[in-house]
Formats: structure tokens, C-alpha cells, sequence
């Protein structure tokens, strides 16, 4: 369900992190109306929301599909935590996949998604998917 406080932090992070603007109506269209289901998971700390991922579910996988957290809260390693989170409920749901999302090397954003593994890499050249344990 919307609150206006997700976007408000959802617009902090677009500022902080990448220096765009963003637009509530398209903040709500992009999350808040799935074409698939799809589910919130909400971090708080002390009550103050701290960050919030957005989920993907499949029949045989959750997905990360976006997450968004506040700078206040930037040296806590939130996106780590929620990546951990996110594979908990994956199993818990019996789910047998977690698909982390794009992980683009030089990307600093993504930076933290290269500490996992196993993965899956694609080579652009041959457009196939190489499978990593290290």
C-alpha cells in the first residue's frame, strides 16, 4: 500500500544517490501497480523508516526488483542486510531462487552486489550466462 512517506524517502534517495528528481504519480505507477506479484518489505529503525526493498514473486523465485534507503542510515550497510533478508524469506516462502537483480561491474551503486555468490554472469559477446561460485 502507498504512504506518502515512501516516497518521500524514495525521493531523498533519487537526490542523494543520483541527483535526479523524482514524481509521486510516477514513483506509484512503477511500484505500486504490478503487472506481477509483487510485495514491500519496510526496514525501520527506532520506528524511522530506514529503507525499503521492493520484491518480485515468481513460482520458483523471489526477485529483488529495487531498493531504497535513507543516507542517514547509509553506514549500516542496508542494502547488504536486505539482500540477506530478502533470501531468508525466499526460503521461507519455499521459494528455490533469489535473483539479486543487474549487478554492472564499475557500477558504484551496485558495488555491494558483487560480494555475493554464487552468480550468474552474462557475456555480452556470446549472450551467454557463465556460472560463478567465487
Amino acid at each position: 500500500m502507498y504512504k506518502p512517506e515512501y516516497f518521500a524517502l524514495y525521493q531523498e534517495h533519487s537526490q542523494e544517490r543520483f541527483q535526479k528528481d523524482s514524481d509521486a504519480t510516477d514513483f506509484e505507477a512503477s511500484f505500486f501497480y504490478p503487472a506481477v506479484p509483487s510485495f514491500l518489505t519496510e526496514y525501520r529503525l527506532d520506528g524511522e523508516l530506514a529503507a525499503l526493498g521492493f520484491c518480485d514473486e515468481s513460482a520458483v523465485g523471489l526477485s529483488s526488483v529495487y531498493f531504497v534507503f535513507s543516507q542517514k542510515f547509509a553506514s549500516r550497510s542496508l542494502g547488504i542486510y536486505s539482500v540477506l533478508r530478502e533470501c531468508q524469506l525466499a526460503r521461507e516462502m519455499g521459494l528455490k531462487w533469489y535473483f539479486l537483480g543487474f549487478y554492472v561491474r564499475g557500477n558504484s551503486a551496485m558495488a555491494y552486489k558483487g560480494r555475493f555468490f554464487p552468480r550468474q554472469i552474462l557475456d555480452w559477446q556470446s549472450g551467454e550466462w557463465n556460472y560463478r561460485e567465487d
